[in-house]
């Protein structure tokens, strides 16, 4: 890194300005009328770009280019209107609150949560209970539950505060 900013710490993750001649691959997609959309992530020696083009031919031509000389993955493919781009713009408090009550939930609560909802819990009928749960995890029926409560309180908390937020 030739400069960089540490901008905020939490947890194990830190934000940095990071300041660094413009790359190749940088250079073929905004020949291509291509631009960032948001911060890239640097792991590991792997990093995760989120680009835009306003033109779906314009994206086929950079990554035709960029195969020449870059190894690289297409993870996701999404278009998004203008009036979903708009409405994101208008709601941005509310969705960073609800990303922020998802980032909250400790990894138990987490994983409670994931495996609640994938063994189907929350269905009705059941198709997993408490116990089924408890046995997946090795624990008490009522540690799982006191994890579902804590989550579940935490998510729906949150969505509530949006909800009352969206209606004054």
């Amino acid at each position: 890194m030739s400069q960089y900013e540490l901008l905020s710490v939490k947890s194990d993750r830190a934000i940095l300005r990071n300041r660094v001649p413009e790359t190749e691959a940088m250079k073929t997609i905004r020949s291509h009328g291509g631009y960032l959309t948001g911060p890239f992530e640097a792991n590991n020696g792997s990093e995760v770009w989120n680009v835009g083009f306003d033109a779906a031919e314009n994206a086929e031509e950079a990554l035709s280019a960029l195969e020449q000389n870059n190894e690289f993955a297409v993870e996701s493919r999404d278009m998004i209107s203008i009036d979903d781009f708009l409405d994101l713009v208008r709601n941005v408090g509310s969705a960073k609150q609800l990303l922020d009550s998802c980032r909250d939930l400790t990894a138990v609560e987490r994983a409670t949560m994931k495996q609640a909802y994938s063994r189907g819990y929350f269905r009705s009928p059941r198709d997993a209970t408490l116990s089924t749960l408890a046995d997946e995890f090795d624990v008490s029926c009522s540690a799982v539950s006191k994890n579902l409560r804590r989550g579940q309180d935490k998510l729906i908390g949150s969505a509530v505060e949006v909800f009352e937020d969206e209606t004054e």
